[in-house]
């Protein structure tokens, strides 16, 4: 018997159904970030053919845009999520970004991160606002309540701990920054906030803010500079006080610490 088109829709490969979550949860991905995260070993147009193919079935959609270097951007369809990945009891769907460079970025440091050694697992913030603590565990509820960025799962003094990170990609005003800081230090189940800074003068004035109205909090947030975070190979961040937090240096992770992103 022939298959009928709903059949044929359905039935998707494991490594496609990888593909529907890390692009919602990423909310979206170039062909080059795709392409490195699940199909590495394949040739880039038997790649083009298979995402060419999911298009066709309206299981995605794309554009090439000149805002993001004439790259082609790839989402889920609403179809796609309804079919694939709803559980019926989602506070939010966001299936393609309202800020496009911010986010494509987010899923390069994603990337790095899961490199490291000490990152042992990650999640989204679209992942964790759309379906919220009540699927993930209360645990991620300070986390779901500040709108992280990512949430990330770090290996420290023999024990695994989730914090919260942050991407600073443009300067913000004062406030803004003064507010930001003071809803995490009065976050006492988020015991660290890595915060990576596109710029230096973003790296500046968030540290120095920092120290000026919060020293009588002890450091939670650790920072690094963009350009840094793509070429240390110890991934060194620095709190306020100048101590370091290393993220990438030979360590034994116990056997309970699967490294997996909870996205995928």
């Amino acid at each position: 018997m022939a298959k009928t088109k709903t059949q044929d829709i359905k039935n998707r490969s494991p490594r496609e159904i990888e593909l529907f979550r890390f692009l919602h949860a990423q909310k979206g991905a170039t062909f080059d970030q795709i392409k490195k995260e699940l199909f590495k070993n394949l040739k880039d147009n038997t790649v083009y053919f298979r995402l060419a193919q999911l298009q066709k079935l309206e299981l995605l959609d794309g554009y090439t845009s000149n805002s993001i270097g004439k790259r082609k951007y790839y989402f889920l369809t609403k179809k796609a999520f309804r079919l694939f990945l709803s559980k019926g009891d989602e506070n939010n769907i966001q299936l393609r970004s309202d800020a496009t460079q911010h986010d494509l970025e987010m899923t390069d440091l994603r990337s790095r991160l899961l490199s490291s050694t000490r990152v042992v697992d990650y999640l989204s913030e679209n992942s964790l606002q759309t379906w919220g603590p009540l699927l993930w565990g209360e645990e991620f509820d300070p986390y779901f309540r500040m709108r992280s960025d990512a949430c990330i799962k770090v290996f420290l003094q023999n024990n695994a701990y989730w914090s919260a990170l942050e991407y600073e990609a443009s300067l913000q005003n004062e406030i803004r920054i003064k507010k930001r800081l003071l809803g995490y230090y009065s976050a006492p189940d988020i015991p660290l906030v890595f915060v990576i800074c596109k710029t230096s003068s973003i790296f500046d004035r968030m540290r120095q803010l920092e120290k000026d109205h919060f020293s009588h909090y002890k450091p939670k947030f650790f920072y690094k500079l963009l350009s840094e975070f793509e070429t240390d190979k110890d991934l060194i961040f620095y709190n306020r006080e100048n101590k370091i937090m290393r993220l990438n240096e030979e360590i034994s992770i116990p056997k309970p610490c699967k490294i997996r992103p909870s996205d995928l």
